[in-house]
């Protein structure tokens, strides 16, 4: 099928990401256990994936396979998602405050992510949208915390003499990824619920593309960065902590 051939180039994908993420790791060996984290992170996205897929599988054989979900709240992988778009927020959020030096900063996002753990919980719990659909809350709030720790990166690497290995500095790679992805993203996961070929013919057609588009170019940047920075290990000793 044309939709299982997408998920294929998608995992192709992320097992590049991970494989040279893994790779990167070896070759450097970086300080910073964050960056460690966010290898382990792909690879776990890359199961995460592969384990999503039931919830296709079912609804392509029209629930001739898995019959026994038709029905239930995991008919639909949502479920697995929303636990998993938490983490993924968390995961690239403490990677960035990992490489602050003021300590005004680090707190600032430790509090904040603090409050977006506590309260995406809570929203889950109460909004009865687990199941249903992508939590919009956790998108909207996880991604405004998530800019805000890019943007802090960025303001003291633009005031620190780093700033001449911009080109070498594998956090730069992943914000300029993750910054296009989270804002093309993120307002087709608020309507996520309305990913229904019968009800919503539009909103599926521009999805597809639009995810293909966002991932490939993501993952590219992530395997860029990997490989660039593999080869300038000094310059990856200097800035981490």
């Amino acid at each position: 099928m044309e939709y299982f051939q997408y998920l294929s180039i998608f995992h192709l994908l992320e097992f590049l990401a991970a494989t040279f993420g893994t790779y990167y790791l070896y070759k450097v060996r970086p300080r910073n256990r964050f960056t460690r984290y966010l290898v382990y992170f792909l690879w776990f996205t890359l199961a995460v994936e592969i384990i999503g897929i039931y919830a296709q599988y079912a609804y392509y054989s029209n629930y001739e396979k898995l019959s026994f979900l038709k029905g239930t709240v995991f008919e639909r992988n949502y479920w697995l998602y929303n636990l998993k778009s938490i983490l993924e927020y968390l995961v690239f959020i403490f990677f960035f405050r990992s490489f602050l030096h003021h300590k005004f900063s680090r707190k600032i996002i430790v509090y904040l992510s603090s409050f977006f753990l506590v309260s995406a919980i809570i929203y889950l719990i109460f909004s009865g949208e687990y199941f249903m659909s992508q939590s919009a809350y956790t998108s909207i709030v996880g991604n405004m915390v998530l800019m805000i720790s890019i943007g802090m990166y960025f303001f003291e690497l633009l005031n620190s003499p780093n700033i001449i290995y911009f080109k070498t500095l594998l956090p730069v790679y992943i914000a300029i990824g993750e910054l296009i992805f989270q804002l093309v993203l993120t307002p087709l996961r608020i309507y996520s619920r309305y990913f229904n070929m019968s009800l919503s013919p539009e909103f599926v057609a521009l999805w597809k593309p639009t995810l293909i588009i966002v991932n490939v170019y993501l993952y590219s940047i992530f395997i860029l960065g990997f490989i660039i920075c593999s080869r300038k290990k000094q310059s990856e000793s200097i800035i981490e902590l």
